[in-house]
């Protein structure tokens, strides 16, 4: 009796013994043919280096950069940062890094994407961060002489802002219009083009100035035109 118990405990035994073996063999069979996350940049690459990501951004705007990252399980890979330098925030939307840098000079670091199995991608980017610069006003004068012969346009349209491929843009236009008398008449407005009827014939002063999204005014600009 206690021969056929012994005999019954060692199959047992090795049953118990044989099914946690074969696990782990599937278990490293799954590991061992598993492929880390296909996990890229879609643009602003390096060439010499596709996984890192060369840029400049302006300082408190937010950019956007899409990357690709696919898997053959199921779940999708865990997306982390980290080894990162600078002062910045970020978040990642439907494979889309969006940062912002808080600070001027570099922000840096690497993102990886983790599947199921611990196997794991990783793409890096570096950025050089610069504050605003100023925008730059340009603007011309004519007679149209549509409501009155002393009728003119000012047009400011070819204004613009030195960071425009970084997010920069013109907001506000600010005229300021003498007569030859002197008397002075000031506006602001988004518009870039303005009609301005003078009462009296000479020689008028046009000044004018643009204001950018980051609320930073160009130098004034100066123009004349006889009336």
């Amino acid at each position: 009796m206690k021969t056929h118990n012994t005999v019954k405990n060692s199959l047992l035994l090795g049953a118990i013994l044989t099914i946690i073996f074969s696990s782990c063999h599937r278990e490293d069979y799954f590991y061992e043919i598993d492929d880390a996350p296909l996990f890229e940049w879609t643009d602003h690459f390096s060439q010499l280096a596709p996984e890192i990501l060369l840029d400049t951004i302006k300082t408190n705007h937010e950019f956007y950069y899409e990357f690709r990252c696919s898997d053959v399980h199921v779940k999708a890979p865990v997306l982390a940062m980290a080894h990162t330098e600078g002062n910045f925030d970020y978040e990642f939307v439907d494979n889309i890094l969006r940062i912002s840098a808080l600070d001027i000079g570099y922000v840096q670091g690497t993102i990886t994407a983790t599947d199921i199995y611990g196997k794991s991608s990783e793409l890096s980017f570096q950025l050089y961060a610069f504050f605003n610069t100023r925008p730059v006003a340009k603007g011309n004068a004519q007679l149209i002489q549509n409501l009155s012969e002393s009728e003119v346009e000012i047009d400011l349209s070819q204004s613009y802002d030195t960071d425009a491929n970084k997010g920069g843009g013109i907001e506000q236009y600010e005229y300021r219009i003498t007569s030859p008398s002197e008397i002075v008449y000031s506006v602001v407005t988004p518009l870039s083009k303005i009609n301005y009827i003078f009462k009296e014939k000479g020689l008028a002063t046009i000044e004018f100035r643009v204001c950018d999204n980051d609320g930073e005014w160009s130098e004034w600009e100066t123009i004349y035109v006889r009336i």
